[in-house]
């Protein structure tokens, strides 16, 4: 007789504990219950501790699983797991490139250029000659990026030969032009470039003989042609200075300074 007690007692709890329900949410908690409705949105409860207590709800989005008293399972949602700590690489930090906030874009040069053209050409007929070009320009600056550049160039020339063709005339001359210019900077850095370069403009020259007439003089007003077989130009904060060799209505060797923004 005692035996059988027993047994309809432990019965009687196996039959309790499946009558329960068990809400399952995504972060694997479980809560046993009474479902008593499932709405669109929520689930409402009553604690199996205490079914004649108040109704409580909880949005189905936190809700992995309902395991009801009969043994069937509704599924609403994934478990949430704690993703694991991946090791931190501990990396050695590369710094940033400098980069040069102050670079020069812009020169203005005053120069002046020897062996002035417009005494050269007619030279062959002079006993003798002298004459030099005041220059100013306005140019862009290469830098590291930048090779290819160009300038906006102003010559004002003088010069004076001395009884032409032994004809006992002497020949004053003046003369201005303007030229644009292109170069090519094989060497480019942010404050120093090597190039060679080509201008073409236009010159005017006008020519005095003391009140005689022409002797044949040679006038060389026309088409600026110059070549830059070579120059170089280096610049600092505000200040640089060029020097340029080469051939054409320049003449063949040109230096200066420029200030530069």
């Amino acid at each position: 007789m005692k035996t059988l007690t027993i047994t309809i007692l432990l019965c009687l709890a196996g039959l309790a504990a499946q009558a329960q329900d068990l809400i399952i949410k995504n972060d694997k908690s479980e809560i046993e219950c009474r479902v008593t409705e499932i709405a669109e949105t929520r689930v409402k409860y009553k604690n199996w501790s205490n079914l004649n207590g108040p109704v409580y709800s909880i949005p189905k989005a936190d809700i992995f699983m309902i395991r009801y008293e009969n043994g069937t399972n509704e599924t609403f949602g994934t478990p949430t797991e704690t993703p694991k700590e991946k090791p931190q690489e501990i990396t050695k930090e590369t710094p940033a490139p400098k980069v040069n906030t102050d670079l020069k874009k812009h020169s203005f040069g005053l120069g002046v250029s020897l062996f002035n053209p417009i005494i050269r050409v007619n030279k062959a007929f002079a006993k003798s000659s002298s004459g030099f070009a005041v220059q100013t320009s306005w140019s862009s600056l290469p830098n590291s990026e930048r090779w290819f550049t160009s300038s906006v160039r102003w010559q004002i020339m003088s010069g004076t030969i001395t009884d032409y063709d032994e004809t006992g005339v002497n020949i004053n001359l003046f003369g201005f032009g303007v030229e644009g210019k292109f170069n090519a900077n094989w060497i480019h850095k942010d404050n120093l470039s090597w190039y060679s370069g080509i201008g073409i403009g236009y010159q005017a020259v006008s020519a005095s003989y003391g009140g005689k007439a022409n002797p044949g003089f040679i006038n060389p007003s026309g088409m600026m042609l110059q070549i830059d077989l070579i120059g170089v130009q280096s610049w600092g904060k505000n200040f640089g200075t060029y020097a340029e060799f080469g051939f054409g209505s320049e003449g063949l060797v040109k230096y200066g300074i420029m200030y530069c923004w």
